[in-house]
C-alpha cells in the first residue's frame, strides 16, 4: 500500500515557516539556511527534529537530511523515502505550491560515503544569502555513521550554527483545524481512561481497602489504552502515553512530569494522578487529585485552587503576553492567601501539540512571548509540601493538590478546557462513613424493612395455598427480597457482559484496492486464492471479485462446477466451466481440463482450516486471566502436601506431584517436573473433602465455604455421588456437578434428593419454589440462553411461583385442579382405576406420613444437625420395612393389572400406560 501525504497541509506548512523566516524575527533573523538532521535512536522520543517532520509530512523520516534555502529545499533520503517524498516535489497543477521553494531529492546510498551528494548541499547552503550561518536544532543528537559523516562534513565547512528550536516552536504551536481535531479527540481518550477506568479503580481500592503500589496502578492504567472499550472509539494502534502515569499519595510529592510512581502503597489521603495520552503524535495532559474524607481545611484550600484555575482561563486570552498572565496569578494569590505563594508550582503549565511539552512556551515570569488563538496549553497548578494538622501518622501530616487540563486559546474571552474531567470537591472527593452513621442508617434501614414487611406479609398471607405459620410468612418474604436482588445482580452482569464482550471481527479482505495481487490468474478471470489475506478471487460478471474465507461456508466440487455458499450475504455463486483452467482442450479429450477448480479446492480447503484453527485458539484465549508472578518462598518449612493428583490432567496420563505453599500462592510440581502455580487472590472457591464416607481426599480450590455434617446423595450424569450443603451451595469436589434440580415423584417412596425446606434454603438465603407440574428443563433452559435479556424482561425465574397466589379468587384453584391439568384421564380409565383405589389412596396417605416425619415439625426446629441425623436413620430403617411391604403389593397388583388388561383388550390397557405420573417439583 503506497503512503499518501498531505500535499497542502505540506505546502500551507512549509510557507509559514518562510514567512516568518522571512520576517527576520529573533533567531530568524540571524541565519541564512535551515539544517535538519535525524538519525535512528529508539531511546528519543520528543525531539524538536522529528516533531518537524510530522508537522510537514505527517510521518517520521528517519536517516534523512532536510536543508532549507533561501530559494530551495534538498531533501536526501533512502530510495524508498524519496519516493514517497516525489508527492510533493512535483508541483505541476497544484496551485497551493505557488510560494513554496522547488524541492530536490537526493538518494542517500547504503555503505557508501554519499560525499557527492553532501557536496551538493554544502554548496545550496553556501550559496543560500550569505551563507555563512545556520539554523540548527542544537539538543537533536542522533547517533550512527550516517549522521556522524554529515556532521564532520558541517563542522569541516565552519558554519557558525544558531538554536532555532524557540523560534520554529512558535511557528508550529498555532494548531489548524485539523490538529485541533486530534488534539480534541487525544483529550477526550484521556477523560475516557480516567473516569471509566483510573477513577473507578481507586474508588474500588479504597471499598475494598486493598493494598495497591503507585507502580502497579500506573502499569494497569498503561494496560487500559490497550482495550477499545476505553478509547472513545479509537484505534488502540494509533494511541499511546505521552510518559508513564504518575500517581503519588502517602505524604510523597513531587510536582513534576519527569519524576515516575514509586513502588510505595497508595495511603487513602490526597492521591495525586496525572497522565497523557497520545493520538496519532498529537498530545493532551490531565491532572487530578482524589481526595478521601479531606478535612475542611484541605477543602478550603482545594477549592482555593480550583479559583486560581479560574482565573488562569481567563488570561490565557489572544495577545496577552504568557509573563503577565503568570503574575496575574502570582497576584491573586499574594492577596487572599499569602502563605500559599512558597507552595504553589515554579510554572503554570506550557504549550503542547505534536511534542508533549515546549519549552520555549512555558507559563512563568520570565516569558515574552504572546499567546495567539489557535495554541493549546497544558495548564498545571498545585500546592506543595502543605501540612494536614488533623493528621496523626506520618503519611496523613504532609499532602500536595494538584490539578491540570489541556486547554485552547480563543480570540475573545477565556481558554476552553478540552478534557472534560470534573473537579469539584463532591466528583472527586471519597467520603466514607463512620461507625455511628452506619449503624443510625442501619436502624433507619430495618425501621423501613419492618413497615414494608408488615403490608407486604399480611398479603402473603392471603395468597398462600397451604397453611403458613409466622416464621414461614417471614421466609416467603426473605425469599422474596432473594429474587429481586438476585434478579437485579443478574440484569447486571448481563449488561457487563455484554459491554466487556468483544464485538465481532469485521473480515476484510483489503482495505485497499492497491493491496489485491497483480497476478496472472486474476486476469484471465481464473480462481485465485491469496493464502496471505486469506481471500479467494473470483470472476463475478467479468470482474475479479474477492471473498473473505470466512464467508464461505460449503465447498463442493463435482464434475461439472463447483458451488460455494456465502451465508454472510446470501450469495450463491456457481463455477462452470467456462471459468475452468483453459477453454483449449487437447485431440480426443471430451472435457476441459479442471486442473485450477481442483487446485483451488484444495487451496480453500487449507485455507479454511487455517482460519478456523486460529479462530478457535482466539476463542479459547478470551476467557484466560493473566495472573502476577508466584512469589517464591525460599524457606525449606512451607506447608506442603505430597502424593497428590491434579484435575484436570496436565498430561495424558495422572501424574503425581506435590502442592507447597508460597507467599503469594501455591504451586503443584509434579514427578516430571511440570509447574502449575495458583495465586490466593485468584482463588473463589475453596473446599475440602474428607475421606468419611468417599474414597479419595478433594482440596478443590476454585470465598471459603463452611461444611454442614449432614450428607444427601444425588445422582448428576448418570453416576451417584454424595451432595454436601455449604453456606451457599451444594457440592461434591470428586464428581463435576454444577446444576441440581430438587424433585420428589409422588408414585413411589424413594427420592432423589431432599432436606428440610424450613431450614437448610431460609438459613442459607436461597430462593427455592415448589410445584406439581413437571417442567421440560432442556427447552426452558435453551429459551434462556437464546435470549437472557428478554427472558429476564418478562419476570425471570417468576414463572415458578405457584400459579393460584394471587387473590382470594384465585385461591378456589386447588391443587387439585392443577393436578386435573396434569393427569386427565379417560371415562374407561376410571373403570380401571376404581378396583385400585383403595390402595392408591392408602399409598398416598403413607407418603403423606413419610414425608411429615422426613420433613420434621416445627418443634424440631431447634435440634441440632446430630439429633437431625439420628431421627434420619430411624425414618430411613421404617421405610425400608414399609418399602419390602409396598413392593410386595406393588407386586400383587401387577398381577391384577395384567387379569384385568387381558380380559378388558388391550386398547385400554395402552391408554392407561400412556398418563405420565403426577410428579412434585421442589
Amino acid at each position: 500500500m503506497a503512503v499518501t501525504l498531505d500535499k497542502d497541509a505540506y505546502y500551507r506548512r512549509v510557507k509559514r515557516l518562510y514567512c516568518n523566516w522571512r520576517k527576520g524575527e529573533d533567531e530568524y533573523a540571524n541565519i541564512d539556511a535551515i539544517v535538519v538532521s535525524v538519525g535512528v535512536d529508539e531511546e528519543i522520543v520528543y525531539a524538536k527534529s522529528t516533531a518537524l517532520q510530522t508537522w510537514l509530512f505527517g510521518y517520521e523520516l528517519t536517516d534523512t537530511i532536510m536543508v532549507f534555502c533561501d530559494d530551495k529545499i534538498i531533501f536526501m533520503a533512502s530510495k524508498k523515502k524519496v519516493e514517497f517524498l516525489k508527492q510533493i516535489a512535483n508541483t505541476k497543477g497544484n496551485e497551493n505550491a505557488n510560494g513554496a521553494p522547488a524541492i530536490t531529492l537526493l538518494i542517500r546510498e547504503k555503505n557508501e560515503s554519499n560525499k557527492s551528494s553532501f557536496d551538493k548541499m554544502i554548496e545550496a547552503i553556501k550559496e543560500s544569502k550569505n551563507g555563512k550561518k545556520i539554523g540548527v536544532f542544537s539538543k537533536d543528537k542522533f547517533p550512527g555513521e550516517f549522521m556522524k559523516s554529515w556532521n564532520d562534513c558541517l563542522n569541516k565547512e565552519g558554519f557558525d550554527k544558531i538554536d532555532i528550536s524557540a523560534v520554529v516552536a512558535y511557528t508550529t504551536a498555532v494548531k489548524e483545524d485539523g490538529e485541533l481535531n486530534l488534539m480534541k479527540k487525544a483529550a477526550s481518550i484521556t477523560s475516557e481512561v480516567f473516569n471509566k477506568f483510573f477513577k473507578e479503580r481507586v474508588m474500588e481500592i479504597v471499598d475494598a481497602d486493598e493494598k495497591v503500589r503507585h507502580s502497579k496502578l500506573a502499569e494497569s492504567v498503561e494496560k487500559a489504552i490497550e482495550e477499545k472499550k476505553y478509547l472513545a472509539g479509537a484505534d488502540p494502534s494509533t494511541v499511546e502515553m505521552c510518559y508513564p502515569p504518575i500517581i503519588q499519595s502517602g505524604g510523597n510529592y513531587n510536582l513534576k512530569f519527569s519524576v515516575v510512581s514509586d513502588k510505595n502503597h497508595m495511603h487513602f489521603g490526597a492521591i495525586t494522578c496525572a497522565m497523557g495520552i497520545r493520538f496519532k503524535s498529537y498530545c493532551s495532559n490531565l491532572v487530578r487529585t482524589l481526595m478521601v474524607d479531606p478535612s475542611q481545611e484541605v477543602q478550603d484550600n482545594y477549592n482555593f485552587l480550583l479559583q486560581l484555575q479560574e482565573e488562569l482561563l481567563k488570561e490565557l486570552r489572544h495577545g496577552v503576553k504568557i509573563c503577565d498572565v503568570y503574575n496575574a496569578i502570582m497576584d491573586v494569590i499574594k492577596k487572599q492567601k499569602p502563605e500559599l505563594l512558597n507552595k504553589i508550582t515554579k510554572n503554570l503549565g506550557f504549550g503542547m501539540g505534536i511534542e508533549f511539552r515546549e519549552g520555549s512556551l512555558v507559563i512563568n515570569s520570565k516569558n515574552q512571548y504572546k499567546l495567539k488563538k489557535g495554541m493549546v496549553f497544558s495548564i498545571n497548578l498545585g500546592f506543595s509540601d502543605l501540612t494536614n494538622k488533623e493528621g496523626k501518622k506520618t503519611e496523613e501530616k504532609t499532602y500536595a493538590l494538584f490539578i491540570g487540563d489541556t486547554v485552547l486559546v480563543d480570540e475573545d474571552g477565556p481558554a476552553t478546557v478540552l478534557t472534560s474531567v470534573k473537579k469539584k470537591v463532591k466528583n472527586v472527593g471519597i467520603f466514607l462513613k463512620n461507625e455511628d452513621e452506619e449503624e443510625e442508617e442501619e436502624e433507619k434501614d430495618e425501621a423501613e424493612d419492618l413497615l414494608g414487611r408488615g403490608s407486604r406479609a399480611a398479603l402473603l398471607t392471603e395468597r398462600t395455598r397451604v397453611r403458613r405459620t409466622a416464621n414461614s410468612e417471614v421466609r416467603i418474604f426473605t425469599e422474596n427480597e432473594i429474587a429481586v436482588e438476585l434478579h437485579v445482580t443478574v440484569e447486571i452482569s448481563q449488561l457487563l457482559f455484554s459491554s466487556h464482550s468483544r464485538a465481532r471481527k469485521s473480515n476484510v479482505s483489503y482495505k485497499n484496492p492497491s493491496l489485491m495481487p497483480k497476478e496472472p490468474h486474476i486476469r484471465e478471470m481464473k480462481i485465485y486464492i491469496d493464502k496471505k489475506y486469506e481471500t479467494v478471487i473470483m470472476p463475478v460478471f467479468g470482474i475479479a471479485t474477492p471473498f473473505h474465507i470466512a464467508t464461505i461456508k460449503v465447498l463442493i466440487i463435482v464434475s461439472s462446477f463447483t458451488h460455494v455458499i456465502c451465508p454472510s450475504s446470501s450469495l450463491t455463486v456457481f463455477f462452470c466451466s467456462t471459468y475452468r483452467a483453459s477453454n483449449m482442450k487437447a485431440p480426443g479429450e471430451q472435457t476441459v481440463p479442471a486442473l485450477n477448480l481442483q487446485n483451488a479446492f484444495r487451496i480453500i480447503k487449507e485455507v479454511q482450516k487455517r482460519y478456523k484453527t486460529r479462530e478457535a485458539e482466539e476463542k479459547e484465549k478470551e476467557g484466560i486471566v493473566k495472573q502476577d508472578s508466584l512469589v517464591i518462598n525460599l524457606n525449606r518449612s512451607n506447608p506442603k502436601l505430597k502424593d497428590l493428583y491434579i484435575r484436570p490432567n496436565i498430561a495424558q496420563k495422572r501424574m503425581q506431584g506435590s502442592l507447597e505453599a508460597h507467599v503469594n500462592g501455591f504451586r503443584f510440581t509434579s514427578v516430571r517436573g511440570d509447574k502449575v502455580d495458583i495465586l490466593y487472590n485468584n482463588i473463589k472457591h475453596a473446599l475440602f473433602q474428607p475421606c468419611d464416607g468417599e474414597m479419595i481426599i478433594v482440596l478443590h480450590l476454585s470465598s471459603l465455604l463452611f461444611l454442614f455434617s449432614s450428607r444427601f446423595n444425588g445422582a448428576p450424569y448418570r453416576s451417584t455421588c454424595l451432595l454436601q450443603p455449604t453456606s451457599s451451595a451444594l457440592v461434591n469436589a470428586t464428581e463435576w456437578v454444577s446444576v441440581c434440580l430438587f424433585y420428589v415423584v409422588f408414585c413411589c417412596y424413594c427420592f432423589f434428593l431432599s432436606f428440610p425446606p424450613s431450614l437448610l434454603p431460609f438459613s442459607c438465603d436461597l430462593k427455592y419454589t415448589e410445584g406439581v407440574q413437571s417442567l421440560n428443563w432442556t427447552k426452558i433452559m435453551k429459551t434462556i440462553v437464546d435470549d437472557p435479556e428478554g427472558f429476564f424482561e418478562q419476570g425471570g425465574w417468576s414463572f415458578l411461583e405457584p400459579e393460584g397466589e394471587g387473590s382470594d379468587a384465585e385461591e378456589g384453584d386447588s391443587e387439585s385442579e392443577i393436578e386435573d391439568e396434569t393427569f386427565n384421564p379417560s371415562e374407561d380409565d376410571y373403570e380401571e382405576e376404581e378396583e385400585d383405589s383403595d390402595e392408591d389412596y392408602s399409598s398416598e396417605a403413607e407418603e403423606s406420613d413419610y414425608s411429615k416425619e422426613s420433613l420434621g415439625s416445627e418443634e424440631e426446629s431447634g435440634k441440632d444437625w446430630d439429633e437431625l441425623e439420628e431421627e434420619a436413620r430411624k425414618a430411613d430403617r421404617e421405610s425400608r420395612y414399609e418399602e419390602e411391604e409396598e413392593q410386595s403389593r406393588s407386586m400383587s397388583r401387577k398381577r391384577k393389572a395384567s387379569v384385568h388388561s387381558s380380559g378388558r383388550g388391550s386398547n385400554r390397557g395402552s391408554r392407561h400406560s400412556s398418563a405420565p405420573p403426577k410428579k412434585k417439583r421442589k
